[in-house]
């Protein structure tokens, strides 16, 4: 099925909501969610899937500190929230925190994608000078120096094995050295097509992930009582209402 960007956004906004997810971070994973969705990366899926993990209590409804480039764990029976580490980690990202030729590593994540459409697309909209790699399990997302572009990649860097689940790797280089061998999943000309057919005709979404949504966003609605609507829930009856 089809739907608006808008429409898209409001509904994650309210799933998002309805397992209490604070208002201000699901602004920040809607952008995410909806830029995965139009290039064709099942981004609705995913935010899906992060919301699903903190209700169920399989990953912790909290910031991670990122103080140094040491890996960061989660627990061992929980998940790094993506909800809450894309936030943190554009919070650092803005402020300058990631060092030149480190890199900063993430476990047991679990949608590390909606972490990396974050960090590139905050990167390319900061136009900040040294190019951003982002390792998200089996794909890379690369922002090119001053707003150059994004591209995504599904290969191996440098001898390491992708594809480990959870998975998060992010550095930032003042060159950029990648290694493009492999396939190029997204890239400038892709992204400029997809977003377009999003805006024309709407994003693809599957009946399944509206109705995950639907079901979450269910949590915000009252009850139907004559209390209810003394406190002002529901349409009026009359014009004066």
């Amino acid at each position: 099925m089809r739907q608006s960007a808008s429409e898209a956004k409001t509904l994650l906004v309210k799933a998002g909501r309805g397992v209490g997810v604070p208002i201000g971070l699901l602004e920040d994973l809607a952008p995410s969610a909806l830029w995965l969705q139009a290039c064709g990366r099942n981004g609705l899926d995913q935010a899906l899937a992060a919301i699903q993990c903190l209700d169920e209590g399989r990953a912790l409804p909290e910031f991670v500190e990122v103080p140094s480039m040491r890996p960061v764990h989660s627990e061992q029976t929980k998940q790094l929230s993506s909800v809450y580490l894309l936030v943190a980690l554009g919070d650092r990202l803005q402020l300058g925190g990631f060092d030149q030729q480190r890199t900063a590593s993430f476990h047991a994540v679990d949608c590390p994608e909606l972490v990396a459409a974050a960090l590139v697309l905050l990167h390319r909209e900061l136009k900040i000078s040294g190019c951003l790699t982002v390792r998200a399990e089996a794909s890379v997302f690369i922002s090119e120096p001053r707003g150059g572009g994004i591209s995504v990649l599904r290969s191996s860097v440098a001898g390491q094995e992708l594809g480990t689940r959870g998975s998060l790797d992010v550095s930032v280089d003042r060159v950029h050295d990648f290694d493009r061998e492999g396939d190029t999943v997204l890239d400038g000309d892709a992204e400029r097509l997809a977003l377009e057919r999003s805006w024309q005709e709407g994003l693809v979404v599957a009946a399944e992930t509206v109705e995950g949504l639907q079901h979450y966003a269910s949590r915000l609605l009252v009850p139907e009582s004559d209390q209810s609507l003394r406190f002002g829930a529901g349409a009026g009856i009359i014009d004066s209402d």
